[in-house]
């Protein structure tokens, strides 16, 4: 849904109980699953803002106690960021949109955030690239608990033919002390209609301590459409 659908389909889910658990791209549009939470507690609440409208509401919306949680594509090349408020709230932290001109250059973009103490956490579009005028910058949203330290970050690309080894480095890597802060997929140029997949997977540190060993295995489905 776009245009306001999605919100009052989340509103109305709420007030059945029901919490936005998940979002499934590959399709013309994205696909949101609800469900009830294990622990029953106030409904949440919801906002849903556009993708060229996030930059000018996303610090007045965390002011408020809202959290990002996911991004949705509607039909189209549009996006929408869904954000959730929770009673009690969530612990607090500061949100950053950090942007990108191409897949190449998220390592840099992750960097500059993470030596701020920010961790990549939500993907809200790929870069698109397109004829002069319509080609769109990428973008994600980082979070920086309120005593973060600067961290180092890392990135892993892969295509639909070396997952395996995306899948071996980062559960290396994460054995060795990175953490895992976001992983997504979609074309190289950013389109919803090429089959040139790419996967990325972003890591961070503490530039100074050690975080305990959490290994992640990084497995390759299929999907009907652009992205698994």
């Amino acid at each position: 849904a776009g245009g306001g659908g999605l919100e009052r389909e989340l509103a109305a889910g709420a007030r059945r109980g029901l919490r936005l658990a998940a979002v499934s791209d590959g399709l013309p549009c994205s696909i949101g699953v609800l469900q009830a939470p294990v622990t029953a507690g106030a409904a949440p609440e919801y906002r849903v803002v556009a993708d060229r409208d996030l930059a000018g509401a996303l610090d007045d919306l965390v002011g408020q106690g809202f959290v990002p949680v996911a991004s949705t594509r509607t039909f189209g090349a549009r996006h929408e960021i869904a954000f959730e408020r929770l009673t009690p709230a969530r612990p607090a932290g500061a949100w950053k949109l950090v942007d990108f001109e191409k897949l190449e250059d998220v390592p840099a973009a992750v960097s500059a955030a993470a030596e701020e103490g920010y961790r990549a956490r939500l993907l809200v579009r790929p870069a698109f690239r397109s004829w002069p005028g319509l080609s769109e910058r990428g973008m994600l949203l980082a979070v920086k608990a309120p005593d973060a330290a600067a961290r180092e970050s890392r990135v892993v690309f892969a295509t639909k033919k070396n997952v395996d080894d995306m899948a071996a480095e980062v559960t290396a890597a994460t054995t060795a002390g990175w953490q895992f802060d976001l992983l997504f997929s979609n074309t190289r140029d950013g389109s919803g209609k090429g089959r040139r997949e790419r996967a990325t997977a972003v890591l961070s540190k503490p530039r100074t301590g050690a975080a305990p060993p959490a290994p992640v295995t990084i497995e390759r489905r299929s999907s009907f459409g652009m992205a698994g």
